[in-house]
């Protein structure tokens, strides 16, 4: 019995807004369309542009430390794995656009 009270508890509830649907086709949920995929080319100009964005927010870390007089060293490796990985990003991208693979 306590196994079918946690059953019931935690079953989840159709939508309210299709209640209709799914009990004409049997479901216990109606079908819904699955959500298209972005393009890959699309999502990949979004990393470039957080990449960015985070290289951006390093190399101003790296300016208050070096106003503060504090060593900067361990800031500018940061900085440059960063600027590799937006590097990477930025070729994969233009690879993208020349091949014309935009799946």
């Amino acid at each position: 019995m306590r196994h079918l009270r946690w059953r019931v508890a935690f079953t989840p509830s159709p939508p309210q807004d299709e209640p209709r649907l799914a009990a004409a086709t049997g479901a216990l949920f109606p079908r819904r369309a699955m959500p298209r995929k972005r393009p890959e080319l699309v999502l990949l100009t979004e990393r470039v542009a957080i990449a960015r964005e985070i290289v951006a927010e390093q190399q101003a870390v790296i300016a208050k430390l070096a106003e503060s007089g504090q060593s900067t060293v361990e800031a500018e490796k940061t900085l440059q794995t960063y600027l590799s990985a937006l590097r990477h990003l930025e070729d994969h991208a233009r690879k993208m656009r020349t091949t014309g693979k935009n799946k």
